[in-house]
This record gives C-alpha cells, structure tokens and sequence, in this order.
C-alpha cells in the first residue's frame, strides 16, 4: 500500500514537472515567433533603409533588450532566422503542391510563379525577402531551383551552359519582379505571366511553349492551392 502511494506521488510530482516544461517551452517559442515577427515587420517599414537594429525590434515587440538578447545573440543571427523561418513555411505549404506538378521545368514554373503571387498576397514577406537580400543567399529555395533545372536538363527540356549560372538567372529576376510588384506595375498579372514567359525562354524553351507551360501551370495552381498552401488567396478575383 506505502509502496503504491509513493509511486502516486512520484508519478504526480513528475506530471507537476511536465507540464511546467512544457508550459515554459511553450512561453519561450510564443517570445521567439514574436521577436521574428517584429524582425519581418520592421524591414517592411516604409522609410526604412538597410536592415534594422536591436532597439527597432525590442520596440516593435514591445520588450527590453535583454529578452531580445535571450534568444539571439546579434540582429544578423536574428534576420537569418527569421528568414529561414518564412522559407521554411513557403517550402512546407507548397511542397505537396510542387511535387504533384510535374517534371523539373514544370515544377520550376510553377515554383516561379507561386513565388511571385506570393509576393502580391504578402507584401510584408516580399518587403522582407527583399531587404535581407536572403535569396542572393545560398538558401533551400535556391537549392530547389538548381535541382529543378539539374532535372528539366536531364528531361531535355532545357539548353543551359551552367546549372549555377542559370539559378542566378532566375534568382536575379525574381529579386528585382519584388521591387517592381511591391511598388506598382499597371497591371500585376500581366506582369507575372511575361516575366515567367521571359524566363522560360532565356533557359532555351522556345516561346510558345514557355506561354504554353505558363498557362498550364496558372490553371494547376489555382485548381490546387485553395486546399494545398495554407497562405494562398487568389490575387486575381
């Protein structure tokens, strides 16, 4: 009978100690999505020139330096986690939708123009994506890419030289459509169908086929990604 109430209160006591490591552990990552919040919000910021600092961050999520400091240990290691953070949420809600897409340049143009719609749904994420210059970054998005293009080569499908210089290619216009989409073009749409086109072609697809493979990966978007990405809204509606 000792025996057994002992065991009760041990069992008690260790259940008392569980859910106070889990209530902590979950108070600690409520802070960190908070403070990396505060990072992404701080860069889309109107006026604001390079990278922030650490008192735009304590300021935007209303702590002291001290709890910043906690979880990083510079604003560099906190940009790059936020970072990481917003690709990693990119590459889980798409990536079912991705790997049902097709061959390499069918995944690629799909990728491209999710990448680009996004930047329309999400301008705090572009404003981001853009500031940290994390896509000149050798990131898992940018190893997607090459790997896409390693495929769509293999398929035939492609006339490349470099598979690293051609992910630049791809990259640098990507970057610089942020910019423009973010700050106005006439029309958004337009704008994202020809750059993809563009694209295609500047990797050797013959124009009516990179139109082509365009629509047709436009239409498979937007038939899946209502129930496959968590972000997706319809920018066109």
């Amino acid at each position: 009978m000792q025996d057994d109430v002992t065991e009760s209160g041990e069992a008690l006591t260790q259940g008392t100690e569980d859910h106070r490591v889990r209530v902590a552990r979950e108070r600690r990552d409520r802070m960190r999505k908070r403070l990396l919040t505060a990072v992404v919000e701080s860069f889309a910021r109107p006026r604001q020139e390079g990278p922030p600092t650490v008192d735009d961050i304590v300021e935007a999520a209303c702590v002291v330096r001290a709890t910043f400091y906690k979880y990083f240990a510079s604003i560099d290691e906190a940009i790059e986690a936020a970072g990481q953070e917003l690709f990693r949420d990119m590459d889980s809600s798409s990536a079912k939708l991705l790997d049902e897409s097709g061959g390499g340049l069918a995944r690629l143009t799909a990728g491209i123009e999710l990448f680009l719609i996004r930047v329309i749904i999400d301008p705090f994420w572009a404003a981001f994506i853009a500031r940290a210059d994390h896509l000149g970054r050798e990131t898992a998005f940018r190893r997607a890419v090459a790997l896409d293009l390693s495929r769509a080569c293999a398929e035939g499908r492609v006339r490349i030289e470099n598979v690293g210089a051609a992910s630049t290619l791809i990259v640098g216009a990507l970057t610089h459509a942020i910019h423009d989409l973010s700050h106005g073009v006439e029309d958004q749409r337009v704008y994202i169908e020809a750059l993809t086109v563009m694209i295609l072609c500047g990797l050797g697809v013959q124009p009516e086929d990179a139109r082509a493979l365009m629509r047709d990966r436009a239409i498979f978007i937007r038939g899946l990604a209502p129930d496959r990405i968590t972000w997706w809204r319809d920018p066109w509606r």
